[in-house]
């Protein structure tokens, strides 16, 4: 009778911690992503590293335009004639995000 406690107890936990390896196995595999979800995340990783987080933006003041970049820096000053002149190419140089217009 002893022996077959010494061996129930010694069994028994060993059963448990199997089971349990067993049950984590299983829910781990649920986790693992299909190839679909992979080629999607791998895009969106693309996507964000090509994203050019340096956005500018303008402002109209008076007869004066200025480039600001996206910590508020100025990074490009002109007369509103040069800029109608040649806003398409600054638009590009710049990065344009948006106009905006003071008084």
């Amino acid at each position: 009778m002893k022996t077959v406690k010494k061996f129930m107890g010694f069994i028994l936990p060993v059963v448990i911690i199997l089971g349990l390896l067993q049950i984590m196995s299983t829910f781990k595999r649920s986790e693992v992503l299909s190839a679909e979800e992979k080629e999607v995340i791998d895009g969106f990783e693309n996507l964000s590293e090509n994203l050019d987080t340096t956005l500018n933006y303008t402002k109209v003041t008076g007869n004066n335009v200025r480039v600001f970049n996206s910590y508020g820096e100025v990074v490009f000053q002109t007369s509103l004639s040069d800029w109608n002149k040649k806003l398409v190419s600054y638009q590009k140089k710049f990065n344009l995000e948006t106009l905006e217009k003071d008084g």
